[in-house]
C-alpha cells in the first residue's frame, strides 16, 4: 500500500511540474524539458539552471585543464616562455568562441588539418548517449575562405539557425 502512495505521490508531483512549466513556456517549452530530461536523465528536482550551471562548470573546468595541460606541454617539450605560452593561449581561446558561435565546425577543422598536414583526427562519440546530428561535410573548405564565409554569411546563418531550432521544436 505505501508503495502506491509513493508512485501515485511522484506522479502527482511530475503532473504539476509539468503543468508550471507549460504555464511559465507553453507547450513547446514543455516538449523541450521532456525531451532534455529524457535524453539526459536528470531527475525533475534539478532545475534547468542548475543543470545550465553545471554545465557551464565542467566547460570552463574541460577548457582551464586543456589550457593548463597545452601549456605544460608546449613549456617542456618545446621550450616555449611565457610570451609563446600567451600568444598560443589567446589564440586557442579564439578558436574556442568560433566554435562556440559556430563559425566553424569540428569537421570543418579536422577537414584542413587533414587536406593541410596531412594529420588524420577523429573525435571520438558516446553513441549510446550522443548522436552525432551534423552531417559530414563533402569538401574541406580552406582556412581563408571559411574567414571570409564568417564575415560575410554571418547573419544569415544565425538566422537559418534559429528558425531550424524554432522548427525542431515545433515538429
Amino acid at each position: 500500500m505505501a508503495r502506491i502512495d509513493k508512485l501515485e505521490r511522484a506522479r502527482q508531483e511530475g503532473m504539476s511540474y509539468a503543468l508550471e512549466v507549460a504555464r511559465k513556456r507553453g507547450i513547446e517549452g514543455l516538449e523541450e524539458e521532456l525531451r532534455m530530461r529524457g535524453v539526459t536523465g536528470i531527475p525533475i528536482g534539478v532545475s534547468r539552471s542548475a543543470v545550465d550551471k553545471v554545465i557551464e562548470n565542467i566547460k570552463n573546468q574541460t577548457l582551464d585543464t586543456v589550457n593548463i595541460l597545452t601549456a605544460m606541454t608546449l613549456h617542456d617539450e618545446f621550450g616555449f616562455g611565457a610570451a609563446r605560452i600567451e600568444r598560443f593561449r589567446k589564440r586557442f581561446d579564439f578558436k574556442t568562441e568560433c566554435l562556440m558561435e559556430d563559425y566553424v565546425t569540428w569537421l570543418e577543422m579536422i577537414d584542413a588539418l587533414k587536406k593541410e598536414t596531412g594529420l588524420e583526427y577523429a573525435i571520438r562519440m558516446n553513441d549510446k548517449d550522443v548522436k552525432h546530428k551534423e552531417p559530414a561535410r563533402k569538401q574541406a573548405v580552406p582556412y581563408a575562405s571559411r574567414q571570409h564565409r564568417r564575415n560575410t554569411e554571418r547573419s544569415a546563418k544565425r538566422i537559418a539557425r534559429k528558425a531550424k531550432k524554432l522548427d525542431t521544436l515545433r515538429g
